[in-house]
């Protein structure tokens, strides 16, 4: 019996190689989730890269359509989210559509010289009007723009036959892109009137969920496009760029 009672306690793990073992698969574990995570870290550059050679294919696209590249030094679309306008804001909108009456809200974000039309700016009337705050990012310009329901049918906002048709060359570019939407509260006095509404706005961003950088100044010749990388600071080490101002 004594004999038995001695295999048994010979045969089991003693507290010491219990602890062993257990510090072993810790160490284990650590090494394995630090390999995912270099691992994981390798794809989302690998992404990035990937996302930022597709958006210089289409900026490409569009340079050789309108000769000059996307007029801006944002990411973020930001117009006019129908639904979450209060009625008043609405019907002042509305009765203020038409670029040729006198009252017409108009907003220039940063016209560029000669022919608007074909840079697809649509139509310019300047000296009227006030600016309601939209913004005309790199999504505005290489994206068809949102109409439907959410975009109040402003004629400088609209794409132009031209820019759609236009849109479609480099459309394939963009395919495995992330564009994200979500709604912005805004506050602004129109003609004495306080109004709090909704403005929705659209960009796109890189693996770490960060908006991608564009900049892009007159004459609008070329342009600089980059991911401020994992640490979500601009100009360290891990930024993601296209090495240079592209000429």
């Amino acid at each position: 019996m004594q004999e038995d009672n001695d295999r048994v306690v010979r045969s089991g793990f003693t507290l010491i190689e219990m602890l062993v073992v257990i510090l072993i698969i810790l160490l284990l574990s650590g090494m394995l989730f630090k390999i995912a995570g270099m691992v994981g870290g390798k794809a989302s550059r690998a992404k990035a890269v990937t996302d930022i050679a597709n958006l210089e294919s289409a900026l490409a696209e569009y340079y050789s359509v309108y000769d000059i590249y996307p007029p801006t030094s944002d990411n973020k679309y930001q117009f006019e989210y129908f639904s979450g306008q209060p009625a008043g804001l609405q019907a002042l909108l509305e009765s203020n559509n038409d670029p040729d009456k006198d009252g017409f809200i108009t907003d220039c974000d940063e016209r560029i010289a000669g022919s608007d039309e074909e840079r697809g700016w649509g139509q310019q009337k300047s000296g009227r009007g006030q600016s309601l705050g939209y913004k005309y990012g790199l999504v505005s310009y290489l994206w068809l723009r949102e109409r439907d329901k959410e975009q109040q049918p402003h004629w400088y906002d609209k794409d132009t036959e031209r820019d759609k048709a236009a849109k479609k060359r480099w459309a394939h570019c963009l395919k495995d892109l992330t564009v994200q939407k979500y709604g912005i509260k805004m506050k602004r006095n129109i003609a004495g009137t306080e109004f709090i509404y909704t403005n929705m706005v659209m960009r796109v961003v890189d693996p770490w969920n960060r908006d991608y950088k564009y900049e892009c100044k007159p004459p609008y010749m070329q342009y600089k496009l980059w991911s401020v990388g994992p640490d979500g600071k601009n100009g360290t080490a891990d930024d993601i760029n296209n090495d240079a101002f592209n000429e």
